[in-house]
């Protein structure tokens, strides 16, 4: 690996490129709509073999560094990998959190509705008030943070098509200690 941060501006400006937010306003002709499709079908299947080389690279190296007994490099590369992997997944995983999710949290039952944009609302089911948030990447999490409440959400898809919810609170002990509680959410029906 002669330039591994090279490696990453390129992957980062290609998920930048990929998070394009989807075309969900009425306004926008059909013809960007599609136009905007077909360019992040181009850049994924662009960027898609170089992606792959350097997992494949990052694997060998792995291997080779846990063969040695080198375990600590060897998770660090696993973490490259997690981390390539998770920007190449990006797109895909905020097309699935689209829409109303809702779970039970201590106090009381939450609603979040996720929009195609990266924004976030949430409220207390059967309340008219709610709060606003933003979806972000941080690394290979993704998370929900809010400009006004001091709480750090992280977000995981389970296998079951559910999704689990981590929740740092103050915000502050995010990434590094253990979440407060954790909840599990489910999308409401009107949204599947």
């Amino acid at each position: 690996m002669r330039n591994p941060g090279r490696i990453h501006i390129y992957l980062s400006l290609a998920a930048l490129l990929l998070l394009l937010p989807p075309a969900v306003v009425a306004q926008e002709p059909v013809e960007l709509q599609q136009a905007r499709q077909r360019f992040q079908t181009e850049v994924d299947f662009t960027l898609r073999p170089i992606r792959d080389r350097y997992v494949a690279r990052l694997e060998t190296l792995k291997r080779t560094l846990a063969s040695k007994g080198d375990l600590r490099a060897a998770v660090e590369v696993q973490n490259e990998i997690d981390l390539v992997q998770a920007i190449a997944n990006e797109t895909a995983i905020r097309a699935k959190l689209v829409g109303t999710w809702t779970g039970q949290f201590k106090d009381g039952v939450r609603r979040f509705t996720f929009k195609a944009d990266g924004t976030v609302e949430w409220g207390y089911q059967g309340a008219a008030n709610s709060a606003n948030g933003r979806l972000l990447r941080d690394g290979k999490d993704f998370v929900i943070n809010y400009e006004h409440h001091d709480e750090t959400q992280r977000l995981s898809l389970a296998d079951t098509g559910g999704m689990v919810m981590d929740i740092f609170t103050p915000r502050t002990t995010y990434p590094a200690g253990p979440p407060a509680y954790r909840v599990s959410l489910a999308r409401s029906a009107s949204s599947k």
